[in-house]
């Protein structure tokens, strides 16, 4: 039987990480380095090809073909997003972090509130899981202040960019949507989707 002091050091100092537990939790801010990379991905238009294909095998899963690029489609009555797996033949190391970065930006303009920016970095095990999100929320302020129903736009909305062992690993995009007497009806998620791959530009 171990004795009361291993008792507490197990408890202090556990031989088996917490997978549930992060080992950090802070908020996600990029560093200067990383914005004049965003801004030179940008500038350069080298998101246009990236999101140009992420469209095309978009559309492809919807019609059950198999695209060059890994897609998942979510569909459900109050959640709705896709995920991007990444792929090293197509796509370079920090794109799916700066695609987040991108619909962030996207998406803030169309009254959304940026709610948290958060990084998680947890030990697996097997694996260091990072995990960047963003959560974005429709603006409420003023529609409750003036008694208004709130337009929840598309509903709250997600942006998870996934690393393994510090390599890209996938972007998921969730919308999820409030059936309340508060809100107006959510729109459709396809035209979110329009507007993240530009299609009506």
């Amino acid at each position: 039987m171990a004795s009361f002091f291993e008792q507490i050091i197990k408890k202090l100092l556990p031989t088996q990480p917490n997978t549930h537990q992060p080992l950090v939790t802070e908020v996600l801010k990029r560093s200067q380095a990383q914005l004049e990379k965003y801004n030179e991905w940008q500038s350069d238009q080298q998101h246009l090809a990236l999101i140009e294909s992420i469209a095309k095998a978009y559309y492809l899963r919807q019609q059950n073909m198999k695209p060059d690029l890994s897609i998942h489609i979510f569909e459900s009555p109050y959640a709705n997003g896709f995920a991007i797996t990444y792929d090293e033949q197509h796509m370079g190391k920090n794109d799916l972090m700066f695609l987040s970065d991108y619909f962030k930006d996207m998406l803030l303009p169309l009254e959304y509130t940026l709610r948290s920016a958060q990084r998680e970095i947890t030990d697996k095990a097997t694996y260091i899981s990072t995990v960047e999100r963003y959560y974005l929320k429709p603006e409420s302020k003023q529609a409750m202040s003036e008694g208004k129903l709130i337009n929840q736009l598309y509903g709250n909305l997600l942006l998870e960019n996934v690393w393994v062992d510090e390599k890209p690993s996938y972007l998921k995009v969730l919308s999820t949507i409030y059936a309340d007497r508060s809100f107006t009806p959510a729109l459709k998620f396809d035209d979110l989707v329009q507007i993240l791959f530009q299609l009506n530009q």
